[in-house]
């Protein structure tokens, strides 16, 4: 996986010029991640094979193993290969989307030069056999294979099932996924050079069927006519904002609800602060939820865009990349913005949109003392987090955006 890593950045050598040797280093350390995931995929899959070699004899079991390297070899060589040329033209790693030119080879051999796809077989080649080789020498002969014994069996079912530590990334809250290995806040290159192409291809073959489905969208001439009905321009548009440039507090709170707010017909006296904010500035009455979930919510806030039918959009970050963000725009005038989460980063692969929308983030990590000894399953004590993040608004005097998610 480095040797593969590796030559991804040499073959990607233009975006790869623009990159510190901070970044390189971070790049390799940061994708081990994905490489034990998948790495313990494979070793689970050995275990299971382990725990019925009783019932096989030692050529049997050689053979077995010898079959199955060649296989996952071959798989390898060609998504790495491939994901090398389809990154530079599409700017991400390869999904499921060549699958729908599998009916017509010619048409995705004539998009590129003759020469170029003799290259990109001989380096699948060469990854196949660097591979074949190290197993052999490596793996394969020190290895006694020999007909094992019953009492075994609760061995290595042990240790496959030991294996679920690396393939879902430790024992945090949110499983593995590709946001796991983000870590630049302004260079999506280096977050991306990072993502194992490997894990990410079967990871979009495993959701192939729930990117099939479309929104339903209504006519266009009848979302015209109700967008036009609720713009306001001119004189005629109320100013809410009594200066030009304000610090901005973005709060999002989990698992609430209208009916304990006063001010929205809910209970007396529950939130009166935020009753007493309801007084002072706009409140709106009438709007929808976009979604279900902490995933669809925040990129609903951050990027305006509805959820999808089936699957999340902050779960395919390649995607997502190319939408609007505020954040982006309030930096571009000149705020700083910075994400606050008493939880982990990782949970629904918050760490991959946070990284490309915001500057810096701080997470349950950066948090010590009375917060880390109150800590919970999903994280820090919100009331200790949120006294942070108001200390920090009123002391800078920069123009500051803050996104807390509570």
């Amino acid at each position: 996986s480095v040797l593969a890593r590796v030559c991804f950045l040499l073959y990607q050598w233009q975006d790869t010029l623009q990159l510190g040797c901070r970044d390189v280093i971070m790049i390799l350390y940061r994708g081990l991640q994905l490489d034990l995931s998948l790495g313990g995929y494979i070793l689970m899959l050995s275990a299971v094979i382990m725990m019925f070699s009783c019932f096989f004899s030692a050529g049997v079991l050689r053979r077995l193993f010898s079959v199955l390297t060649v296989v996952l070899l071959v798989f390898f060589s060609v998504v790495v290969t491939a994901d090398l040329e389809l990154f530079r033209n599409w700017g991400y790693h390869i999904d499921s989307t060549p699958l729908m030119y599998l009916k017509t080879p010619k048409n995705i051999l004539a998009s590129t030069p003759l020469w170029l796809n003799i290259c990109l077989i001989l380096l699948a080649v060469a990854f196949f056999w660097e591979g074949w080789l190290f197993f052999r020498k490596i793996v394969n002969t020190p290895f006694k294979y020999e007909k094992r014994v019953y009492w075994e069996i609760p061995i290595f079912l042990l240790l496959g099932a030991a294996m679920l530590i690396p393939v879902r990334g430790g024992f945090n809250v949110a499983p593995m996924n590709s946001s796991f290995v983000f870590f630049h806040s302004s260079n999506m290159y280096a977050n991306q050079a990072a993502i194992n192409p490997v894990w990410n291809f079967v990871y979009e073959l495993m959701h192939m069927k729930k990117l099939e489905c479309r929104y339903r969208f209504m006519p266009e001439e009848e979302a015209s006519e109700i967008v036009g009905e609720s713009v306001r321009t001119g004189d005629d548009f109320p100013r809410l904002l009594k200066t030009e440039r304000p610090n901005i507090v973005f709060l999002l709170l989990e698992s609430f609800t209208a009916n304990a707010i006063e001010s929205l017909g809910g209970i007396p006296g529950v939130t009166p602060e935020l009753d007493s904010l309801a007084g002072e500035g706009v409140l709106f009455t009438d709007i929808y939820a976009t979604g279900s979930r902490s995933d669809r919510g925040m990129v609903a806030a951050i990027s305006g865009l509805p959820s999808n039918p089936s699957y999340s959009l902050i779960k395919y970050p390649d995607r997502l990349m190319k939408f609007s963000r505020f954040p982006k725009d309030l930096e571009k005038v000149g705020y700083s913005t910075r994400y606050y989460y008493a939880g982990d980063i990782n949970f629904g692969c918050f760490r991959s949109y946070v990284t490309m929308s915001f500057q810096s983030m701080v997470t349950e990590d950066d948090f010590s003392g009375e917060a880390i000894a109150n800590r919970f399953k999903w994280g820090c004590t919100t009331n200790i987090c949120l006294n942070v993040c108001m200390k920090i608004c009123w002391r800078l005097r920069n123009p500051l955006c803050i996104w807390l998610s509570i």
